[in-house]
């Protein structure tokens, strides 16, 4: 009688158990967690050394490697918009330069 009881009881916590393992449950869509960034330029954030540190700032997503200059993430910052040659008109876009072979430098010209 012992081992019949037994057996009941190994049987109904196997069927217990059985109907609980393979039961699926939804996932909830929620994120795990969320980063904000104040709304200023990534001057305002401080590199520190040894640490690499994320900036999230109205100018973009920047990065500081070991205290290192901080480096855009993802777009690159706009360049030079227009070009002035001989105080010509503005050029945009694709612009051909037709420089002759004996081109004279008269002056030296720096990119800000």
């Amino acid at each position: 009688m012992k081992r019949i009881g037994l057996f009941v009881l190994a049987l109904l916590l196997g069927v217990f158990v059985g109907s609980h393992a393979h039961s699926v449950r939804a996932q909830a869509a929620t994120p795990v967690f969320q980063i904000t960034g104040a709304w200023s330029p990534h001057t305002s954030c401080t590199p520190s050394t040894g640490q690499t540190t994320l900036c999230i700032a109205s100018d973009g997503v920047w990065v500081s490697t070991a205290g290192a200059a901080f480096t855009q993430l993802g777009g690159g910052v706009a360049g030079v918009t227009s070009v002035t040659v001989n105080g010509g008109t503005p050029q945009t876009g694709a612009v051909a330069l037709t420089i002759p072979t004996q081109a004279t430098t008269t002056s030296t010209t720096v990119l800000k």
